[in-house]
């Protein structure tokens, strides 16, 4: 987070790789377009290690963190983005545990991600996992 968009530095010749796991705008970069400059950062630390999804999902909307209040809980094509670019890169301080996404299968069932072996399922919604925010940036 040192003034400059992650764009211009992936421009200016810095590795895609490298730029994940940095800090920008209130959290760890896990994913830019390069085409737009768009990307997504997760909240540097988990928001919960035991909520259900309806939860997760008020944690998230109510959180300000790194003076920025558009947190929400991630749609699980991000979550899974989290999982490959910045936890199997040892980043971002994930549990080998069960993270929600705020993407609904069935009137009372959400998907997860095992942030242990990246498989991803339904599970229902008063169970409880860890809860990790994310925010877009332009």
């Amino acid at each position: 987070d040192s003034g400059f968009h992650p764009l211009e530095l992936y421009n200016g010749g810095i590795l895609l790789d490298s730029l994940f796991g940095k800090i920008y705008e209130g959290g760890l970069i896990y994913y830019l377009n390069t085409d737009d400059g768009s990307g997504m950062v997760s909240a540097p630390e988990d928001q919960s290690n035991q909520a259900t999804m309806p939860e997760g999902e008020i944690i998230c909307e109510e959180l300000v963190l790194n003076g920025y209040n558009d947190w929400e809980l991630p749609e699980l094509y991000y979550l899974i983005l989290m999982y490959e670019n910045l936890h199997e890169n040892n980043l971002g301080d994930f549990s080998n545990s069960r993270y929600w996404s705020s993407d609904f299968h069935y009137p009372t069932a959400a998907w997860y991600v095992n942030f242990q072996n990246r498989i991803y399922d339904l599970a229902g919604y008063a169970v409880q996992m860890h809860v990790r925010a994310t925010r877009s940036f332009h």
